[in-house]
């Protein structure tokens, strides 16, 4: 039955709708849900309010499914359903973080309500903010940088990894807020911050990323080695030859893969010969 009133498509009657709308509190197994979830996904907008009533399932395959299907309808009347469970506060963590999922996967109509995801940055729920995070990456709003960059103070590092990691498609004003991770008191931190900066490794355009090389030359000094590897990487993907010095200086870096890519950066820089010619006693036989 629930899979015929999902044939009929848009064409579905008000009593159909109510009746698949019923199932998200009615309906024990959780298989059938999830093909209620369905049937409603192909009966176009007017599916949009039962269809948000799913996002709080007990069943997290089913709250993920509903996100999916919820985000494939699309249109303002479901980014402002999903939205309605952002207000608040009245909503379970797991019901926010299906309405985050399917706004993220929203586009346009998801970006409208950035600032209402933002808000979910400052929930006391970890897996809301990484979902909240995720949401803003994935609509690439710039808007919301600052907030993002706010997060450098959170007390769980796979926050602040995230949140720098989706400041890196945030343009310019990400690329600002990226900064205030460089300093972090974790290497996979700070290692992602420098990767920002390394247009092979990141979605921030070439031209955006070269404003910071100054800083990004400062981590070659950093006392973790893949920091070190990140920021020579980067200044050899961003052609910075301004720090030539500096990344020959690396010649006697206690790390093989760093002199290695110290290496490949002067030879991008296009030399000087004899900032290479140092590299040439190196007991690593693949960096002579």
């Amino acid at each position: 039955a629930v899979h015929a009133s999902g044939e009929i498509g848009p064409a579905c009657s008000a009593k159909h709708l109510q009746a698949l709308g019923a199932m998200s509190a009615g309906e024990r197994i959780a298989k059938v849900r999830r093909a209620a979830v369905q049937a409603l996904g192909h009966c176009g907008e007017a599916a949009v309010p039962p269809l948000v009533e799913f996002l709080s399932d007990s069943d997290e395959a089913v709250r993920f499914f509903t996100a999916e299907t919820l985000a494939a309808v699309g249109g303002p009347a479901a980014a402002s359903g999903a939205a309605r469970l952002l207000e608040g506060g009245l909503s379970a963590a797991p019901a926010r973080c299906a309405a985050l999922k399917a706004l993220g996967k929203m586009q346009n109509d998801g970006r409208e309500f950035s600032s209402c995801i933002s808000e979910q940055l400052q929930s006391g729920d970890v897996a809301c903010r990484l979902a909240a995070i995720q949401a803003l990456s994935d609509l690439g709003a710039s808007s919301e940088a600052a907030p993002l960059g706010a997060l450098a103070s959170d007390t769980s590092k796979g926050i602040r990894q995230a949140a720098v990691t989706a400041l890196a498609k945030l343009g310019a004003d990400g690329a600002e807020q990226a900064l205030a991770f460089l300093d972090d008191e974790d290497q996979a931190v700070r290692q992602a911050a420098v990767k920002v900066y390394s247009p092979l490794h990141s979605k921030l355009p070439a031209e955006v990323a070269f404003r910071y090389a100054e800083q990004v030359a400062c981590k070659l000094l950093d006392e973790d080695w893949r920091v070190r590897f990140a920021a020579v990487v980067a200044l050899g993907d961003l052609r910075a030859t301004d720090y030539a010095e500096q990344v020959a200086a690396l010649a006697g870096d206690e790390n093989d893969q760093v002199r290695r890519s110290a290496l490949a950066a002067l030879e991008k820089f296009g030399g000087p010969v004899a900032s290479i010619a140092a590299f040439l006693g190196d007991e690593d036989r693949r960096v002579r």
